[in-house]
């Protein structure tokens, strides 16, 4: 999955209290991931990259349609559930 796409997956779960950390945690590490495979890039270039996407996101009015795309083998009933509280 490419970085742009992980990134605006990250910013809608985390701006939905529904979803469980462990959600988020696996985004982080799929980020890392992916950020591992682009030699030459600076840190500092993906946090511009993520802090937009993260903007864009939230101040879009089609987001709250938008339904985030689980991690494959991850499905909602088990994230029901799986609580993280």
């Amino acid at each position: 999955m490419k970085l742009p796409a992980l990134l605006a997956i990250r910013a809608i779960v985390a701006t939905h209290a529904q979803y469980p950390a462990r959600l988020l945690a696996a985004i982080d590490e799929d980020i890392e991931r992916e950020r591992a495979c682009q030699p030459g890039t600076t840190p500092m270039q993906f946090e511009e990259e993520e802090s937009m996407m993260g903007a864009q996101i939230k101040t879009t009015p089609e987001a709250a349609l938008v339904t985030p795309i689980l991690p494959e083998g991850l499905a909602i009933n088990e994230l029901d559930r799986s609580s993280d509280d």
